[in-house]
């Protein structure tokens, strides 16, 4: 390191590599020179930081496997969009009926609709029974509602409350019944 502190320029002396070219004599004197230290007045210490390693290969496999997916299914769209093109609408022969994922434009989209999603009356049907159950709990929320007002009207108390109770209990305690009656002589 000190050799390489003679390297830097110094406003006083100049820097060694510009001074080499002077005679022996003055190059001998230079080289005797106390060395002088050009450095800040803090710590120095390498800063303890938490390690990258895991961001860095995080965002590694992120580009590697997202590439892996992305060129392969680039190449297939423009493949198809270019030599298969899409569908086109024809005369249904006498006989035929057509399966609902052949009414897609796009054979990609045919695919799609043939392998992977549901056919379209059976999520319609979905639909509708959510719905369904959508009403059905509504219209549970108005009759509840119509029965605290009444409560409320007539100063009534909950009558028609109970303690919720899981029904394998009541199961249980109907089978162990049945049994100990048996056990003990109770049957009629």
């Amino acid at each position: 390191m000190v050799a390489f502190s003679l390297l830097r320029f110094s406003s006083r002396q100049g820097s060694l590599l510009l001074r080499l070219n002077k005679p022996v004599s003055t190059l001998q004197t230079l080289l005797k020179a106390p060395v002088v230290r050009h450095m800040g007045a803090h710590k120095h210490v390498i800063p303890i930081q938490p390690s990258r390693f895991e961001w860095h290969r995080f965002r590694n496999d992120f580009h590697f496997f997202t590439l892996l997916g992305v060129v392969p299914l680039g190449l297939l769209t423009i493949y198809v969009n270019l030599f298969v093109g899409n569908a086109e609408l024809a005369d249904i022969p006498e006989g035929y009926e057509p399966e609902d994922w052949e009414y897609s434009k796009s054979p990609i989209s045919q695919f799609l609709c043939k392998r992977l999603y549901d056919p379209m009356q059976m999520s319609y049907e979905k639909r509708l029974h959510h719905l369904h159950e959508k009403n059905e709990r509504r219209k549970q929320k108005l009759l509840e509602r119509e029965v605290h007002e009444v409560m409320a009207s007539k100063q009534d108390y909950m009558g028609w409350y109970y303690v919720p109770v899981s029904k394998s209990y009541v199961d249980e305690g109907k089978k162990f019944t049945k049994d100990g009656a048996r056990d003990y002589g109770l049957e009629e």
